[in-house]
């Protein structure tokens, strides 16, 4: 069952004013008609507009970050954009204690439900929030395991 958002992220909207220029078209890209058909989404979307930074175990198992900008979110999701791409069912940290505006909500627990290209260089992720997500293998627990077998 997905995790969801406190009620504070209510009063959370954020501003894209800080951002980088092409990260502030891109998101402009995004909300032109035509480009998505309809909301896919079966809650309703609000604004959410904040750098945070996504942290996860890549496939060699070495820890990975990189900073992502966040677009929207519901209940239990929250989209985003990265200039690198996330698989599918790949779980993933959102940490926004690196700002003062989203620090109440601390390190989110994710996995990837949606991850495409739109844009060369740049992709439009989904993540589902969830309490129940699988914490990544680091290369001991890995090598453990293999000699366990």
């Amino acid at each position: 069952m997905p995790q969801v958002l406190p009620d504070v992220v209510q009063e959370l909207k954020g501003d894209t004013a800080k951002w980088p220029m092409e990260v502030r078209a891109l998101v402009t890209k995004l909300q032109q008609r035509g480009l998505v058909s309809g909301n896919r989404r079966s809650s309703v979307r609000h604004p959410f507009l904040f750098e945070a930074t996504v942290r996860y175990t890549s496939a060699d198992l070495t820890h990975t970050q990189a900073k992502v900008y966040t677009r929207d979110r519901n209940e239990t999701c929250i989209a985003f954009l990265a200039d690198m791409h996330l698989a599918v069912g790949q779980y993933v940290v959102l940490d926004f204690t690196r700002t003062e505006d989203t620090a109440i909500l601390g390190q989110v627990t994710s996995r990837v439900i949606r991850c495409r290209q739109f844009h060369e260089g740049w992709f439009e992720c989904v993540v589902q929030l969830g309490a129940a997500t699988v914490k990544p293998r680091s290369t001991w627990q890995a090598l453990c395991d293999w000699f366990s077998r």
